[in-house]
């Protein structure tokens, strides 16, 4: 546990893949990311797939680019492991 938890200062929504998205597929990609010191992001993995592959690889490509504030642990800042959900879901239709 870290007294101060990092904040998300930017997560890009993920790239909708056109395949997916011609195909109909919506779904949930939940993410783990590492938060660097710097509040930057060190590496992604998967924690709850979509189901799909190309959804998934877009939302790890996604996350890879988020920016958050860095977790504070006695006046220093840590790396932390934290979870970021990626919806995909289809306009109208």
């Amino acid at each position: 546990k870290v007294e101060i938890k990092p904040q998300p200062i930017a997560i890009p929504k993920p790239e909708y893949p056109s395949l997916a998205r011609q195909a109909g597929i919506e779904g949930q990609t939940v993410v783990k990311a590492l938060v660097e010191t710097d509040g930057s992001i060190r590496e992604v993995q998967i924690l709850k797939s979509s189901g799909n592959q190309m959804l998934d690889e877009a939302a790890l490509a996604a996350a890879r680019k988020a920016k958050f504030t860095p977790a504070k642990q006695r006046d220093t800042f840590v790396r932390v492991w934290v979870s970021i959900p990626m919806r995909f879901k289809l306009i109208g239709g």
